[in-house]
């Protein structure tokens, strides 16, 4: 009777060994299971600009005075000021036959010249102006001026042309006067364009 008893309890603490090792190895397998998936993502940074519109006026990109000879004589004026003047056409002559001519296309803007017959001084000058490119000038205020960086694309309309250009800023001024800080937009003149001309101006 004894001896049954004991192989009861053998059979039993066996029973329940079996049990509690056949949970613990389900709990690992489930554990086993159990996958932590970390996702990155990579958040790219966007600059975020407005759209500024403005009038403004169109100017020369290049003004300059032309070096005149001084051993020379003057004869005559070949064109007039605010004339158009194409490269390598005769500006003034001199009394000796030979010409001063244009450097590149460009406007007559401003002139002083000796009498004529007289001999050509270091104070005498001839004035141009870059014609086939331009700048657009305008002016903007403090708040928006921040908006604008060198480079940004610009677009140009002529009023009385009622025509598009485009073009890149090129200058932000760094100081204000009135208030205002000066913006210039270089752009290509498609021999349209006169300087001063008014101009509405957008930048992206």
């Amino acid at each position: 009777m004894k001896k049954k008893i004991f192989i009861c309890i053998i059979i039993i603490i066996l029973m329940v060994g079996v049990f509690f090792i056949g949970r613990q190895v389900g709990l690992n397998n489930e554990e086993s299971k159990t996958t932590t998936v970390t996702k990155t993502e990579t958040v790219s940074k966007q600059e975020l600009k407005q759209t500024l519109s403005a009038s403004g006026y169109a100017t020369a990109k290049t003004t300059e005075k032309l070096s005149l000879t001084t051993t020379k004589y003057f004869s005559a004026m070949c064109v007039e000021v605010n004339d158009t003047v194409s490269k390598g056409e005769n500006i003034l002559e001199y009394t000796d036959g030979t010409y001063l001519t244009a450097p590149y296309d460009c406007y007559i803007s401003e002139l002083d010249l000796p009498d004529t017959g007289s001999q050509i001084t270091t104070d005498n000058y001839v004035k141009i102006q870059s014609k086939n490119v331009l700048l657009a000038t305008f002016n903007v205020s403090e708040k928006n001026v921040t908006n604008i960086d060198v480079g940004d694309k610009a677009t140009i309309k002529i009023k009385s042309l009622d025509k598009e250009y485009t073009g890149y800023v090129t200058y932000v001024s760094n100081t204000a006067s009135n208030s205002k800080f000066e913006v210039k937009v270089e752009f290509i003149n498609d021999g349209n364009i006169k300087l001063g001309m008014s101009s509405n101006i957008t930048i992206e």
